[in-house]
């Protein structure tokens, strides 16, 4: 593994004001294990700030993982994005990634085209969940599984299990979707609270402020 860098220099106490200087390979890289196993020259405009951010890389260019572990175990996918403490620590290969909070999309793996916004946002999606779209706290914070949802909203689908073709807008809507381990697709529901308590029924349109479908 390549020696650490530490591109922040500070001298006699002083201040730093002159901000960071890139590698020869355009790399800014700061905190301890972060960026130490770039294989020679091939990684490029990696920006690496924190303990153990992207830790792993080998070859990956244009990656932006900033916080302890944010990115650790990426080796060669380029242009992801991890920013916040514990967000993207398992990610690896996942083309179109992008987290941003505490803990966002801390345990998605390999799936496509994930966007994960807010603390703890999709944290445990795992594996090859693909084409989710989680915006606000703890939004899609249970659920291990599930693809092409869109969650919007303080713990929106919070409670899901493995929902998949999912819309939630509003704070806890659809919060309990496929909480039981099944069913609970293809569902809409917008509005505060919309469909909060709907598990396995699927294929409903719920819009309202605590609007509830007749069947759950």
């Amino acid at each position: 593994a390549a020696e650490v860098r530490t591109l922040i220099n500070v001298e006699d106490g002083a201040t730093a004001g002159g901000g960071f200087s890139p590698d020869a390979q355009g790399n800014l890289v700061s905190g301890t294990n972060a960026g130490d196993s770039f294989t020679g020259t091939d990684a490029e405009h990696n920006i690496l700030f924190g303990l153990d951010a992207g830790t792993a890389i080998t070859t990956a260019d244009g990656c932006v993982f900033i916080g302890k572990n944010a990115g650790e175990v990426n080796t060669t996918r380029s242009n992801l994005v991890s920013i916040g403490a514990n967000s993207g620590t398992k990610v690896n290969n996942a083309y179109g990634f992008t987290a941003l909070g505490d803990s966002a999309g801390q345990n998605h793996q390999t799936g496509q085209y994930a966007t994960y916004i807010g603390k703890s946002a999709g944290k445990q999606l795992t594996g090859s969940a693909t084409d989710n779209t989680i915006i606000g706290g703890e939004g899609h914070y249970n659920a291990s599984s599930g693809n092409y949802n869109v969650s919007i909203g303080k713990q929106a689908m919070s409670l899901a299990s493995n929902a998949s073709s999912c819309t939630a807008v509003g704070t806890n809507a659809l919060q309990t979707s496929s909480q039981g381990g099944s069913g609970g697709n293809n569902n809409t529901a917008l509005g505060f609270e919309a469909a909060k308590n709907l598990d396995s029924g699927s294929n409903t349109l719920t819009l309202g402020y605590n609007a509830q479908p007749s069947s759950t």
